[in-house]
């Protein structure tokens, strides 16, 4: 384990994890959500370490059909103060999604709800999991290596 994100600890009470999570050589990954604001995106940018989780949108993780584009401004912000790089998470389930997180200024892409959507499928014939999964893995990888 390298870095450990901790969804429902915010910001003001993140220190003794941290501390803990340093003791052990872990970084300690937080979420930029859509409705930060300035302030709040410093704050994140100063404690976040390994990588910054940027929300692509407000609600419950999920994959989508349409990226939201409105997180082109936080990245920036976060950029400018100091994050470690920036991830797009939430509904990132195509490679156009990766694509375009990586035109908005994201360092790369998070797709996880992706990945259990085709465990949950598949998971009856563990073979054709595992296939459908390097399939996708490679293909959202090389995404990040393409402009279109």
């Amino acid at each position: 384990v390298d870095s450990v994100l901790i969804a429902d600890v915010p910001l003001l009470e993140i220190a003794p994890f941290q501390e803990v999570a340093r003791t052990h050589g872990v970084a300690t990954v937080m979420i930029a959500p859509p409705n930060a604001d300035q302030q709040r995106l410093a704050a994140i940018a100063a404690t976040s370490e390994g990588y910054t989780y940027v929300v692509t949108r407000a609600g419950v993780t999920g994959a989508d059909e349409q990226l939201d584009q409105g997180s082109a401004g936080q990245i920036a912000i976060l950029r400018d103060a100091g994050a470690p790089p920036t991830v797009h998470g939430f509904g990132i389930a195509h490679p156009n999604h990766v694509r375009l997180s990586r035109q908005l200024g994201a360092a790369g892409a998070i797709s996880g709800s992706a990945v259990v959507t085709r465990i949950a499928e598949l998971h009856t014939d563990p073979a054709r999991a595992l296939s459908s999964l390097v399939a996708f893995v490679k293909t959202m990888k090389q995404a990040t290596r393409s402009e279109g």
